[in-house]
């Protein structure tokens, strides 16, 4: 396959009238004013494939559902928002059924068609009853390295982010993490910006969708938000849908926060593209109106936003430019999860993971290990 006439767009160059060829899952070349056959794209942006690293659901499917046909639909239906790639992301629920996704995770097939996986994103259990959020509370544990370790090893050593409490625990949990190739990220929780700071010297790296379940900014008494503010090496997860996050308060973080260190998010759950109604989801109700899910009592739940929309919505409300999404969408997920050797960047001998613009950011193709899936 031979993709031209694009505008070839990477966190660190643009080709202008480019051309990138593709020969078995791989970009076997690039290059400027391709005169042979080829698709052509007049007109549009090509970027790196999107990674989501903090997806529960879409389509009716969800990753707590522990089968395989969930997985697969989910992975079918991401890659037309230009995810390539994901991490199946876990809630706070019984033993039996964390136990029963990661396991389900680990045996899924990875030649399967769609968005790859990745690894998995551990959502709770291990998260403050006090920022639950949508979470279920009955279900919430104290940070347990034991039962940590009993969950990676079902995974297959899979899991590849958790998001916990720190105040909850001591150090040695983070340590934990790290020592096991694990991103520590906070997230629903009450800490102090000093317990960030203790726990960042541990190895926390993260945080988990910023500004969401978690202590915020305050003059006397700094928090999570503060911290994500303030430490320029951390990490923060961004739900830019104008629910989650007002756009005043997105476009604020993206003038404090380096496009490096931004990590464009859905949070996306299984209501996403179904009807507006009241769905069960395991032991929850949700209740779906148009872009917002809450739960019965009126608690804000997970989003139904689409990836190539969180894009244009950032593109939108700030000032970065175009190599500067591409950071927040692919390149510094690839980065995080130590990948970038392979994905994340449009470069000679990398997977074919693309996705395909207009110039108003609007998704035409999806390329993934160098299968094209058209826009539906």
């Amino acid at each position: 396959m031979i993709i031209k006439n694009a505008t070839i767009v990477n966190h660190n160059n643009i080709i202008e009238n480019g051309y990138i060829k593709i020969e078995n899952q791989y970009i076997t070349e690039i290059g400027k004013n391709y005169q042979g056959e080829g698709l052509d794209v007049s007109n549009a942006y090509i970027l790196p494939g999107f990674i989501d690293i903090h997806v529960h659901g879409t389509n009716g499917f969800d990753v707590m559902d522990g089968t395989t046909e969930s997985l697969k639909q989910i992975s079918l239906n991401l890659v037309y928002e230009g995810i390539t790639g994901y991490l199946p992301t876990t809630t706070t629920a019984s033993d039996y059924k964390i136990k029963d996704a990661l396991y389900n995770i680990y045996d899924y097939d990875s030649t399967n068609k769609g968005a790859k996986i990745l690894g998995i994103h551990l959502e709770g259990p291990f998260i403050n009853p006090k920022q639950a959020g949508a979470q279920n509370k009955s279900e919430i544990k104290t940070p347990d390295i034991t039962k940590m370790k009993l969950y990676n090893e079902i995974s297959g050593n899979r899991i590849k982010i958790v998001t916990y409490a720190p105040e909850l625990t001591d150090e040695n949990f983070t340590k934990y993490l790290i020592q096991n190739r694990i991103i520590a990220s906070a997230g629903h929780s009450n800490a102090s910006m000093e317990t960030i700071k203790s726990h960042m010297k541990a190895g926390l790296t993260n945080i988990t969708h910023l500004h969401n379940a978690q202590s915020g900014h305050h003059h006397r008494n700094p928090g999570i938000v503060t911290a994500g503010y303030l430490y320029d090496n951390l990490n923060v997860e961004l739900i830019v849908d104008g629910i989650h996050v007002k756009p005043e308060i997105i476009n604020i973080t993206s003038q404090i926060k380096n496009p490096d260190h931004i990590l464009l998010i859905t949070d996306a759950l299984s209501v996403k593209n179904l009807e507006n109604g009241t769905y069960k989801n395991k032991d929850q109700i949700l209740i779906k109106k148009d872009k917002i899910v809450t739960l019965k009592s009126g608690i804000l739940a997970g989003s139904v936003l689409h990836f190539d929309e969180a894009l244009r919505n950032m593109k939108n409300i700030s000032n970065y430019s175009m190599q500067d999404l591409v950071k927040i969408s692919s390149y510094n997920q690839a980065k995080l999860l130590k990948i970038d050797e392979r994905v994340g960047v449009i470069k000679e001998k990398y997977y074919a993971d693309l996705v395909i613009l207009d110039k108003q950011l609007n998704i035409v193709s999806t390329v993934c290990r160098g299968t094209i899936y058209h826009n539906k």
